[in-house]
């Protein structure tokens, strides 16, 4: 499985597999917040 992911209309990054998650976690880290637990619901694969 392949996703694109866009943080805040920041340029779509290709990743796949688990490394969804994680991907999310370090985009919001990087926004300044800190998350305790992120959730990542997937609305479209293309």
């Amino acid at each position: 499985m392949t996703v694109w992911i866009s943080v805040d209309g920041s340029r779509p990054a290709r990743i796949t597999g688990e490394a969804v998650r994680d991907a999310v976690e370090r985009a919001v880290g990087a926004e300044g917040w800190s998350p305790v637990r992120v959730e990542v619901a997937i609305l479209d694969v293309v």
